[in-house]
């Protein structure tokens, strides 16, 4: 009887057991795409191993780059649909495929509507609605200056949006003062941001 509860008890652990060693050849792996490839379905690490295999882009990057980053991040998506960073994600990512603007608005509301109180988030999207200005509705642009007005643009962002607000049109720059006065933005945080 001892025996059989060994080899029962041995049986039982064992898939567990060889589920570990793929857990530590996982985290072995390293952060390389194709070493990341084995576990870009396996539950409980798909999304991780997704997110590390995410195609890089810069600015030479060619369309088919751009559409493919595009793609794996609504795959992303499919896996983790309430994470409101990877939503900003696609709406840029759709941008900058040249998709129809009305595409990425969508992805943007869905980061509002996943994460309408996260920090970074807030700020990321503002950030994101003065890129697109011109090509906001009315609700959208309202979104981006509370956005904007919720949260003090960090250093790191500052020179980014000074240099967006400094190639917009002056008829552009001057309405996104108007919005961001209305809501109660500092005279102070205008000097900051170039307005």
């Amino acid at each position: 009887m001892r025996l059989l509860t060994a080899l029962a008890i041995i049986g039982i652990c064992g898939w567990p057991v060889w589920k570990g060693f793929e857990v530590i050849r996982y985290a072995m792996a390293g952060s390389k795409a194709e070493a990341l490839q084995p576990w870009v379905d396996v539950p409980g690490l798909a999304f991780a191993a997704r997110e590390y295999a995410l195609t890089p882009v810069d600015d030479s990057s060619d369309d088919k780059t751009i559409r493919k980053r595009g793609d794996e991040i609504a795959e992303l998506l499919a896996i983790r649909p309430l994470s409101s960073r990877y939503w900003v994600k696609l709406a840029e990512a759709r941008i900058d495929a040249h998709e129809a603007p009305a595409k990425a608005l969508d992805a943007l509301d869905l980061s509002a509507l996943t994460g309408p109180n996260e920090g970074y988030l807030i700020t990321q999207r503002g950030l994101f609605g003065i890129w697109q200005w011109e090509a906001l509705p009315a609700e959208a642009r309202e979104r981006t200056i509370k956005d904007l007005v919720a949260r003090q643009v960090s250093d790191a962002k500052l020179t980014w949006l000074r240099t967006t607000l400094a190639h917009k049109p002056e008829q552009v720059r001057e309405e996104i003062r108007l919005a961001l006065q209305a809501q109660g933005f500092s005279k102070s945080n205008f000097a900051r941001i170039g307005l």
